[in-house]
């Protein structure tokens, strides 16, 4: 059968070890105009500190790709959200 690629890339998004893998996940899910692929992509943006577990490992969440996320909402038609001013 079809391989979901939006569950796939989305999958890729969550469990991506750094930034670059989660970039080519975040690429991937804005090239399949799918969108599906909206919501995993909004999920990410908003999950700067990845929770416990990445204050743990030290990862600082996704903030390294929110530029690659919102650049691939662009394509999927959404909006960017604004920026909040402090």
């Amino acid at each position: 059968g079809e391989v979901d690629k939006v569950q796939s890339y989305s999958l890729d998004l969550t469990q991506g070890r750094n930034c670059v893998e989660k970039r080519e996940a975040v690429e991937r899910l804005g090239a399949t105009k799918d969108k599906r692929a909206i919501e995993p992509l909004r999920k990410a943006r908003y999950e700067e500190r990845g929770g416990l577990l990445g204050r743990m490992l030290g990862g600082g969440g996704n903030a390294c790709i929110i530029k690659d996320i919102d650049a691939a909402l662009e394509k999927l038609g959404v909006e960017p959200p604004k920026r909040k001013r402090r």
